[in-house]
């Protein structure tokens, strides 16, 4: 009797076997450094993930590319445009959406006084990093739809904005996380004046947070890996904001030069939560929409209902 139950099972509910011979399986994440990473931050103390963190963005389109992690975080509009050329060139695709993991982390600062209001902003120059960049096509459309004139002098790097700003206080300047709360350690920014875009655009968007950074999941994954990644993520930002010892503890382990509270600031600054991919939706689809608006030369990516994972 015992051994047809046994087979019952095997035959009927495969997934519960399979599900036990993967709960140890390594699970390897790619992941920009910066912010971003802290959505991760109390998985490098876990023997189950192998995390690798990157700069720049060419590490991330190879492994879109070749599939070589089980996990990438990475900008909403490259998991998109490589589903999009996926689904356009008629092969599988690879990564999907898990969640969004990054929710804002924009903001335009300067020391000069006579900046006080956001429409005093009106006729001023900014300092904003990445030409043609999300940060800059973000910061133009808020700009833009709240009626503000401005002229752009771009750098190549959030490094390069701010220290323009601390070689001149009264420049305004684009910064994003950790940037920020770095720079208002030094007490002549103490005061900084600091105008949070992820609010503006939720305004102008009736409501609709700024998705810029998302969880990508290959194929191969099965539901008890999905499950047991979102559990991990989760509980991070738990304990994030709720442990601020033990997240000390990460980040000295991981040198990253930063207290608890620093990180727990940051994170919330940048908006760090999780929510599935089907409940992004629209987020991604409003920022994709302003993504392409911004160029015309851009391939329309705005994923099927496929790319999004519900949980």
């Amino acid at each position: 009797m015992k051994k047809i139950v046994i087979i019952f099972f095997l035959l009927n509910f495969p997934f519960l076997f399979s599900g036990c011979k993967t709960s140890d399986t390594i699970i390897s994440i790619l992941v920009p450094s910066g912010s971003t990473e802290l959505g991760i931050l109390h998985l490098h103390t876990n023997d189950k993930f192998d995390i690798q963190v990157i700069d720049g963005p060419q590490p991330l389109s190879a492994a879109f590319a070749g599939g070589s992690h089980d996990v990438i975080i990475a900008p909403v509009n490259l998991g998109a445009l490589f589903y999009h050329q996926a689904i356009t060139g008629g092969v599988p695709n690879k990564y999907f959406m898990l969640g969004g993991i990054g929710f804002g982390n924009f903001f335009i600062v300067t020391n000069n006084p006579s900046i006080t209001d956001f429409h005093d902003l009106n006729n001023q120059d900014i300092v904003i990093f990445g030409e043609g960049a999300v940060s800059d096509v973000i910061t133009s459309y808020i700009l833009q739809e709240s009626g503000i004139t401005f002229s752009k002098t771009f750098v190549p790097s959030v490094t390069e904005a701010r220290n323009r700003l601390i070689n001149d206080p009264n420049l305004i300047v684009l910064l994003a996380e950790p940037a920020l709360t770095i720079t208002k350690l030094l007490p002549e920014f103490n005061d900084l004046t600091v105008f949070n875009l992820s609010e503006k655009y939720e305004i102008l968007t009736n409501g609709i947070k700024l998705v810029q950074a998302g969880v990508f999941v290959h194929y191969r994954l099965n539901e008890y890996q999905i499950d047991f990644i979102v559990d991990a993520i989760v509980n991070n930002i738990y304990l994030i904001n709720n442990d601020i010892i033990k997240t000390d503890e990460v980040a000295n382990y991981l040198n990253l030069g930063l207290s608890g509270e620093q990180i727990k600031i940051i994170t919330k600054n940048s908006n760090i939560i999780f929510k599935d991919g089907w409940h992004s939706k629209e987020a991604v689809e409003t920022f994709l929409q302003i993504w392409l608006a911004s160029n015309p030369n851009l391939p329309q990516i705005l994923p099927n209902n496929d790319f999004y994972i519900a949980l």
